[in-house]
């Protein structure tokens, strides 16, 4: 691989040994298409982490250089959001270079239980606990609240499945998984792209498929609908007496047009369907 594929993009290097000597791995959390997550304790401030490891082809085809884009705008993402509550703090980025490949390393705040209980994810959830209408309606209140959050700050999710809300010991929500997120701001260092390329097009459950008139897309609204299809898919699930009113909210989530689907500060105004 030329030194300048992976080089301008100015990652951190790390070595193997230095790694060792910081953290010490406790399991495996997770595994997913590009990517496993370990829980590892740092050794330096006795804190246990998620370290999400991914793996880059010194031959650096068009898709090494993808996951690399995606995991620096996961890093920028996740440090714009902070200040949000339920959303993983991340502690750093790095590359240590192996024999056959480069290893791309994301170290984040390990979600975990303080007691007894589990941590699980919302499509577990709902396979093994009785989905009840006050434990829906603090996920809507909540979810409501979280996305223009995000909103504010110029970043978008675009991944917003069940297995991506984590549900604690206490029931408190947790959003994971930035690996889609972009930060849409002009000063961003990784743009997001206008138009729908064939990858961006299967991750996204949007109907229309491409921007209407080839005008770019209002990634905003796509993170709505996919909130509009999680909540849909919930309120199946609970079997619940349909209330015109839920029915109304649904559809202006869903709304096949953009230009007339809710908008962030929208949500925040329809939270109040679901005080309790």
């Amino acid at each position: 691989m030329a030194a300048t594929d992976l080089d301008s993009y100015n990652l951190r290097f790390l070595t193997q040994e230095a790694f060792n000597l910081k953290y010490k791995k406790l399991k495996l959390v997770g595994t997913g298409g590009m990517s496993s997550v370990y829980a590892y304790e740092d050794q330096d401030s006795g804190r246990e982490v998620a370290i999400k490891e991914l793996r880059i082809s010194k031959k650096w085809t068009t898709n090494d250089a993808a996951v690399v884009r995606g995991t620096i705008s996961e890093y920028e993402c996740l440090q714009k959001l902070e200040a949000i509550e339920d959303i993983p703090e991340v502690y750093d980025l790095f590359v240590i270079e192996n024999p056959s490949y480069y290893g791309l390393y994301l170290v984040l705040e390990l979600i975990k239980s303080s007691g007894e209980g589990q941590i699980t994810n919302l499509e577990e959830y709902v396979d093994t606990q009785k989905l009840n209408w006050a434990f829906l309606q603090r996920l809507c209140f909540w979810l409501l609240s979280t996305i223009p959050a995000i909103h504010d700050f110029q970043v978008v999710h675009r991944d917003l499945l069940l297995m991506n809300i984590l549900i604690d010991e206490k029931d408190n929500f947790h959003l994971i998984d930035f690996g889609e997120s972009f930060d849409l701001s002009p000063e961003a260092r990784i743009q997001v792209p206008a138009q729908l390329s064939e990858s961006h097009a299967r991750l996204s459950r949007d109907p229309e498929g491409k921007a209407p008139g080839g005008q770019p897309i209002d990634w905003k609204k796509r993170d709505i609908y996919d909130v509009g299809l999680l909540l849909k898919y919930l309120f199946g699930v609970l079997r619940d007496d349909w209330e015109e009113k839920y029915t109304n909210f649904l559809d202006e989530l869903l709304n096949p047009d953009p230009a007339l689907r809710a908008d962030s500060q929208r949500l925040i105004e329809l939270r109040k369907l679901f005080v309790f």
